[in-house]
């Protein structure tokens, strides 16, 4: 399946379901969910009166709404077309106050575009959105197509991006907006670096030479939703150090030589409703990140492991990780890892594990068990000891799910990592 035709085809988020963490809490007067998606397409076009109601709605974080109302005293700047009235993207932002907008007209614009002027809340976008300007860039390392060092609350909306080196590179940015970008054939795609609360809205990032597709390093609360990757020279996205980042209804498929999706050291994160597919190593591959939560996934055809937990307490056990409606299919070594390691004060006082050995017969509807044996010991804690688990669990597929994904033949296998020189292993299949 080519996941980057679909693009298009997304429907939206159900009424009632705005684009954060789920709380299941009812919206104020069944509006919520159209006001959210115009405060993530663009700062100023949510009044704070509706910033504050999401917010006792319990819906956004007390950031965002500050930032919106912010946006709000400056979302009524000039317009500034470009090729009109200023010949190049770039002059069009040196000349640019803060909350003012570009709005680009169709046309190939071969410049790298720097912001770094001040110009808070400033908005980069197509003049039509359907006939997108696109921004040729170069290989140099120098020239991103489109670079934010400190310029905060910006939107750059419904532009293509190709051949730069970072199609859009963000440097320590608060609250920027991206949105509806297609980036194609740069070094890395879209690179967060030391900002915050960062959104990423239905972006395609296609065809990545060296990097990866996103790569969301120290930037906590970066939201990524409704994207697309693939083809990717690494992940496709990775997450490093980010705590409270949002992973939500992202497809991600074809990283080339490592995982589709990663996340490092990032307590609190959210990955919900991605689809992670046909990479050369894990699905989705998670580790030292506390208080995460994991749901409804689904990691097919993956070269190593689907679905992937490391030192991430709650998750303990596979039946943890498919409890909240995670699934894995087709991985060559694994559908879901779960391994424990050192985990500081998220480890239990004791430990209780289960194994189960089974036999697992598909039937036309549900998986059950021919033979089965199961054991239970339990250890305690000592002081200077270090408490250590690892499941797997291999979901037969049936015919629509082969072992081994066609579109990977030819391609060398990786064995899974060996995270720990001390580990005992139960595995189902």
């Amino acid at each position: 399946m080519d996941l980057l035709t679909e693009r298009g085809k997304k429907s939206p988020p159900p009424e009632g379901r705005a684009p954060y963490l789920a709380t299941g809490r009812p919206l104020p007067h069944g509006t919520f969910s159209s006001q959210a998606r115009r405060f993530c397409g663009s700062w100023g076009a949510l009044m704070a009166r509706e910033a504050v109601e999401a917010l006792f709605a319990g819906r956004v974080r007390l950031t965002w709404v500050a930032l919106a109302v912010a946006a709000a005293a400056t979302a009524m700047g000039a317009t500034i077309v470009v090729p009109i009235d200023q010949a190049t993207i770039q002059q069009a932002v040196n000349v640019a106050a803060p909350g003012d907008t570009i709005r680009v007209r169709p046309g190939t614009y071969q410049e790298s575009v720097h912001i770094r002027g001040g110009q808070t809340g400033l908005t980069i976008e197509a003049a039509e959105p359907t006939d997108p300007p696109v921004i040729q860039g170069t290989q140099d390392k120098s020239s991103d197509g489109i670079r934010d060092d400190m310029v905060n609350g910006v939107t750059v909306r419904n532009l293509r991006i190709v051949g730069a080196y970072d199609g859009v590179r963000l440097n320590y940015v608060t609250g920027a907006t991206l949105a509806g970008l297609d980036v194609e054939n740069s070094a890395l795609g879209i690179r967060v670096n030391h900002g915050q609360n960062t959104l990423i809205d239905q972006c395609t990032v296609s065809g990545t030479r060296v990097e990866q597709g996103i790569l969301v390093a120290s930037a906590p609360g970066t939201l990524v939703m409704g994207s697309v990757v693939g083809d990717t020279a690494r992940e496709g996205v990775l997450v490093v150090g980010s705590p409270g980042v949002v992973l939500d209804g992202d497809q991600v498929t074809d990283s080339r030589t490592a995982d589709a999706i990663g996340v490092d050291g990032s307590p609190g994160a959210t990955v919900s409703e991605c689809m992670a597919s046909a990479s050369y190593h894990d699905g989705i591959r998670i580790a030292g990140s506390v208080a995460l939560v994991l749901s409804n996934n689904t990691a097919l055809d993956n070269g190593n492991v689907g679905l992937s937990i490391t030192n991430t307490p709650p998750f303990q056990s596979v039946a943890d990780v498919m409890a909240d409606g995670n699934g894995a299919s087709g991985n060559s070594q694994a559908d879901i890892v779960v391994a424990g390691g050192s985990c500081g004060s998220g480890c239990p006082a004791t430990t209780t594990t289960t194994t189960t050995s089974s036999t697992v017969v598909p039937t036309s509807t549900t998986f059950f068990s021919s033979t089965s044996t199961s054991s239970s010991t339990t250890t305690s804690s000592l002081p200077g000891t270090v408490s250590q688990w690892r499941f797997y669990v291999q979901i037969a597929g049936g015919p629509g799910h082969p072992s081994t994904s066609p579109c990977r033949a030819g391609r060398p296998m990786r064995r899974s990592r060996s995270r720990s020189p001390q580990r005992s292993s139960q595995t189902f299949r």
